[in-house]
């Protein structure tokens, strides 16, 4: 069964729906901001706690498998 409205009756409800579905937008949006700022500040802190540990021998020898691999997913998360 099919109801046919005249287009007045479609953009009013396209318009309704709009105002409706755009705050939860715009909040989403500011949540993926925040999480990202957070990210990029743990990345530079990580970089900054890197570089300060390869200061002394070479950076290879100071990094062990669990900081690499930290650095790996920080990088990994960058990414997307």
């Amino acid at each position: 069964m099919f109801l046919l409205v005249n287009e007045d009756t479609v953009r009013r409800y396209k318009s309704g729906l709009a105002d409706e579905i755009e705050p939860a937008i715009v909040q989403l949006i500011e949540l993926a901001e925040q999480g990202l700022n957070a990210l990029e500040k743990q990345e530079q802190a990580l970089q900054t706690k890197v570089i300060l540990d390869g200061f002394g021998s070479g950076l290879s020898d100071r990094l062990s498998a669990d900081r690499k691999r930290e650095i790996k997913k920080t990088k990994c998360i960058h990414w997307y």
